[in-house]
């Protein structure tokens, strides 16, 4: 149809290709092809160097899923495009989501006073701008702000910023739905009080299953399942058919680039939780070994450490002292 119309009905095609692709990746679970989304962005600006608009879509699409991947410094040369080029299109828009991606990276970096400063310039200017913080930018900022909170070990801070998110409307980015849900459940634990944090999950699953949220369906069944093993007298022993679904799900996706960083930390911390309950350090052993593998190839130390402890954790259990004691100084180092 596009192609029977003018120059503008063409551009608004290109753009549209972008984010239906976006979309795709966004909330199934396909490994990002880095090269096509590099090959496409590259094409665009040869094609249409006098349009921006054509620009900033894949852009964007590099720089969320760079970020989901702990991939920060292969994100920090596009934000700062991104950035280059909101200066002078999409106005007061574009320099919002710019902030937000810059206040992503400095979280990413472990700049915790520099993220909460940008984000809180972002929903301070989506007030001015609108009146109030629910649109899609000062959501996530918020999303922001309150895992900043939680790495303070600020936990009214983080649930009051997290609980912004509890929208009927609110726009289903993964940043988003996953502080919404799964980052809240998290807080919920911290406090004291899971049986709110499986009754968040389960509406995490509901809204998966609505609207076929593959990344939010797996993130919050591993975080469950998590819990399960950790506390059976509250939230029941974990059926075998999803230890069997998550197990597959490491299988397929430990190695690759599929699935974002906190899914995969999670993933492999409901197996090791599971393994070790069972008795069967060995097993767990191995998955705690393949996440620091895997996670060596982040530049992000939160990541890292995160493998490390996990590591500790089952070495400690399957009585291996001392490499136990070192995987821990390691993550202590990392932080």
């Amino acid at each position: 149809f596009a192609a029977q119309m003018d120059e503008e009905a063409r551009i608004d095609l290109e753009v549209t290709r972008s984010i239906v692709a976006f979309s795709s990746v966004e909330h199934s679970l396909y490994r990002p092809d880095w090269s096509a989304l590099r090959a496409d962005t590259l094409r665009i600006r040869a094609s249409s160097p006098g349009d921006q608009r054509l620009w900033v879509v894949p852009i964007a699409t590099e720089i969320q899923l760079l970020l989901r991947q702990g991939r920060a410094l292969d994100a920090a040369p596009l934000i700062d495009d991104y950035v280059q080029l909101t200066q002078h299109v999409n106005g007061f828009r574009g320099a919002l989501d710019a902030a937000v991606y810059q206040a992503a990276l400095n979280l990413a970096r472990g700049e915790l006073d520099v993220a909460a400063k940008t984000a809180g310039k972002v929903v301070a200017t989506c007030l001015q701008l609108d009146g109030h913080e629910d649109s899609h930018q000062g959501m996530l900022a918020h999303s922001l702000l309150g895992q900043i909170e939680y790495l303070r070990n600020n936990l009214r801070g983080a649930v009051a910023h997290f609980d912004k998110l509890n929208r009927p409307r609110v726009a289903l980015s993964f940043l988003i739905y996953s502080a919404n849900y799964t980052w809240r459940a998290v807080c919920d634990v911290a406090g004291g009080r899971l049986h709110d944090a499986f009754e968040r999950l389960d509406g995490a699953l509901a809204l998966a299953r609505n609207r076929q949220l593959q990344h939010l369906a797996l993130l919050a069944t591993a975080i469950r399942c998590d819990l399960e093993a950790n506390h059976g007298d509250v939230g029941g022993v974990s059926r075998p058919e999803v230890l069997e679904q998550l197990s597959d799900s490491w299988r397929e996706h430990s190695s690759d680039s599929s699935l974002p960083w906190i899914t995969l930390v999670w993933l492999a911390r409901s197996l090791v939780t599971t393994f070790l309950g069972k008795a069967r350090s060995a097993d767990a052993i191995a998955v705690a070994r393949k996440l620091v593998e895997v996670c060596a190839g982040s530049d992000q130390r939160l990541i890292s450490a995160s493998a490390w402890i996990l590591l500790g954790r089952s070495l400690l259990a399957g009585d291996h002292d001392v490499e136990g004691r070192q995987a821990i100084a390691r993550a202590l180092a990392l932080t």
